[in-house]
C-alpha cells in the first residue's frame, strides 16, 4: 500500500518535472512570435507614416510651383497694364496742345529722350535731373501721367517709359559681376519714388521690390 503511494507520487513527480521542462520551450516560442508580429507591425507603421510624409512633401512642393505660377502671373498682368500706359502716354506726348504753352515746352523739352536705349543716356538723364530743375519737374510731371490703381503697374510703367528693355536686361538693382547697379542713378530713382512712394500707403521697401523684380524679369 504505502509502495503504491510512492510509485504514485513518483509518477506525479516525473509527470509535472516534465511539464515543466517544457514549459520554458513553449514560452520562449511565444515570445519569438510575439517579438515578430510586433517588428512586422513597427515596420508597418514606419512605412505608412514615410508613405505619409513623402505625400506630404510632394504637397508642399506642389503648393509651392503653383504659387510661384501665380506670383508670375500677376507680375505679367501688371507688366501689360505697364506696357500698354505707356504706349498711351508717348502717343499723348507726340500731340503738342498749341494753346498750352507751358505743356508744350515740357514736351519740347523731354522729346526724344525716352525710352534711353544706352546707359549713357541714362546718365545724362540722371546727371540733368540733378542740375535742371526745369527738366525734373518737367519729367516729374509727365510720369505723374502714369498713376493708375495700383502702385506696381505705375511703378513698372515709369520703369518702362524711361529705361529700354534691352537696357534694363543689362542692370539689376544693386549689380553684380556681370550686372550695372540701378542704384548709380540715384536722381531716376528718386523721381520714381516721388510718384509711387504713399500710393495706396505704399512705402519705399514696396517700390524697391517692384524696381527689383522688374529688372530681373527684363533679363528673361
Amino acid at each position: 500500500m504505502y509502495h503504491m503511494d510512492k510509485s504514485k507520487k513518483s509518477v506525479r513527480i516525473v509527470h509535472v518535472k516534465s511539464l515543466g521542462n517544457n514549459s520554458p520551450k513553449i514560452n520562449g516560442q511565444t515570445e519569438e512570435k510575439t517579438k515578430e508580429k510586433t517588428q512586422k507591425t513597427t515596420t508597418s507603421v514606419e512605412e505608412e507614416i514615410l508613405k505619409k510624409l513623402n505625400d506630404l512633401h510632394r504637397d508642399v512642393s506642389e503648393l509651392k510651383d503653383l504659387q510661384k505660377d501665380v506670383s508670375e502671373l500677376k507680375y505679367t498682368c501688371y507688366e501689360m497694364k505697364a506696357i500698354l500706359e505707356v504706349q498711351q502716354l508717348q502717343q499723348e506726348i507726340q500731340l503738342f496742345q498749341p494753346s498750352d504753352d507751358d505743356q508744350r515746352a515740357r514736351n519740347l523739352l523731354l522729346h526724344g529722350k525716352f525710352p534711353t536705349t544706352t546707359l549713357e543716356q541714362l546718365k545724362e538723364v540722371d546727371d540733368k535731373l540733378k542740375d535742371d530743375s526745369e527738366f525734373y519737374e518737367a519729367l516729374s510731371t509727365q510720369l505723374r501721367k502714369f498713376k493708375t490703381k495700383e502702385m506696381n503697374t505705375t511703378c513698372i510703367a515709369a520703369l518702362r517709359h524711361l529705361i529700354h528693355v534691352d537696357v534694363a536686361s543689362q542692370m539689376s538693382w544693386a549689380g553684380s559681376v556681370n550686372k550695372y547697379a540701378f542704384t548709380d542713378y540715384p536722381h531716376i530713382i528718386e523721381i520714381i519714388r516721388g510718384i509711387c512712394v504713399g500710393f495706396n500707403d505704399a512705402n519705399e521697401k514696396d517700390v524697391r521690390r517692384v524696381m527689383t523684380n522688374w529688372f530681373k524679369n527684363s533679363a528673361r
